[in-house]
């Protein structure tokens, strides 16, 4: 739910358009009970207090459509031109639900003030709520104070190196809540599943509530392996869950229900739909339409940077534990091997003939080679062959294969980098 109001429109201008109403409401009854008082506020009679409170009306309602314009204009940029999927960026963007939120707050408190001016000739006498007026007019230099910081602050926002800041950012994030949860429990020596819980509608695995799942069959004496990984599509009638014993319609059902099933895959566990963002602006920013390598760069520079942090969290296949020590839930998870290859296969491909990609690249790789251990290595050393096979494929001159084959942490015009032997490669 969280995640989900984080990317509506209109619950941060809903919440503004109901404290609009609140503060109309208060400050009129503060008018009431002041207006035989000496106040400072407004000072013109009912027709002036009309006029004020109008032209606040119908001016931030203006601004407010112009917010919307102009929001979805951005939405509709950044989709063409970076991918559909960093739409969710921009969504979650506060500045703009904001700006929103004040222009119809004002629209709202303005319109409830104005119907409480009444002139002599209205039964109860006159009464100009001047504070509230006041208000009002202070209210709608603030709307145009954040109508000014919006403009600036979308035509920053639409810039590519903001989107994929803010995509690595959220990566990055659910990164950290991989490396803080607890270690994964030794897997039982033998585990035979012999009954499943399937889905009843279509969609795709975001988010396990793993603590829920493990006290749920350590109550029924068996262990739960989920079927899908988060982030994989799954259909109505598909296994979700797999049991060691036969549970309970009731447990089957309290099961399903600790799986989020989206339309759409989220970051909440979900670290490989970050890299799948990033990775698609770079596949875009390298198709022939578009042809910028350097917004690629960009892209390859964040996921070198997420991969680094994976390089040393546990991945993989994982047991959960419960309070005595005891496998219950199997989860399947990517494997570091699965995250090297989503991470450059696609780009490798996208970029082949391009120096600078090729670069960008090979600097990225020579840097996790350094930090990766074990096994790990494997997949980075496989990556680096399958980049010499690609540039000697893609490049006819031997000079242009010899400057492919150093890596450049600026795809090009960077100063080279140090080679196993301690020699340093330079380009002229």
């Amino acid at each position: 739910m969280r995640d989900r109001l984080r990317s509506s429109l209109w619950f941060v201008p809903a919440i503004f358009g109901v404290g609009a109403v609140v503060l109309a409401v208060v400050m009129v009854r503060l008018d009431r009970s002041t207006e035989s008082a000496t106040i400072v506020g407004f000072g013109g009679g009912p027709e002036s207090a009309r006029s004020v409170l109008s032209t606040v009306a119908a001016s931030t309602i203006t601004f407010a459509g112009l917010v919307f314009s102009i929001t979805v204009l951005a939405l509709q940029l950044a989709s063409g031109q970076f991918s559909p999927r960093v739409l969710r960026t921009f969504l979650r963007d506060r500045a703009g639900k904001v700006t929103l939120g004040i222009t119809i707050g004002t629209f709202t408190y303005s319109l409830l003030v104005l119907q409480s001016v009444r002139s002599e000739a209205s039964r109860g006498g006159e009464f100009v709520p001047s504070l509230a007026v006041s208000a009002s007019l202070l209210f709608a230099i603030v709307a145009v104070g954040a109508f000014i910081q919006y403009i600036h602050h979308i035509s920053q926002s639409i810039q590519a190196s903001r989107i994929l800041d803010a995509v690595a950012e959220e990566t990055t994030e659910a990164i950290a809540r991989l490396s803080q949860r607890e270690p994964g429990a030794p897997p039982p020596t033998s585990v035979s599943w012999i009954a499943t819980c399937a889905v009843s509608h279509d969609g795709v695995v975001v988010r396990a509530d793993e603590p829920a799942l493990v006290d749920l069959a350590a109550a029924n004496g068996c262990m739960f392996e989920l079927v899908p990984a988060v982030g994989d599509s799954i259909a109505d009638g598909m296994p979700l869950i797999r049991t060691t014993a036969t549970i309970s319609g009731a447990a089957a059902r309290e099961a399903v229900r600790a799986i989020d099933v989206a339309p759409e895959r989220t970051m909440q566990q979900d670290v490989a739909f970050g890299l799948r963002q990033l990775v698609d602006v770079a596949e875009r920013a390298l198709s022939p339409g578009v042809n910028d390598p350097t917004t690629a760069v960009q892209a390859i520079d964040r996921i070198h940077a997420a991969l680094r942090r994976l390089a040393t969290v546990p991945l993989g296949q994982r047991w959960v534990a419960d309070q005595e020590a005891q496998p219950r839930l199997s989860i399947r998870e990517p494997a570091w091997d699965d995250l090297v290859s989503l991470g450059f296969d696609e780009i490798r491909r996208s970029g082949e003939g391009s120096l600078q990609v090729s670069r960008r690249l090979r600097a990225a790789l020579d840097d996790l080679l350094s930090v990766a251990t074990g096994e790990r290595r494997r997949a980075i050393e496989r990556q680096i062959q399958l980049l010499d096979a690609s540039d000697a494929r893609s490049f006819q001159d031997p000079g242009d294969v010899e400057m492919a084959s150093v890596g450049d942490p600026q795809g090009i015009g960077g100063p080279g980098r140090a080679d196993p032997t301690g020699a340093v490669n330079r380009t002229s």
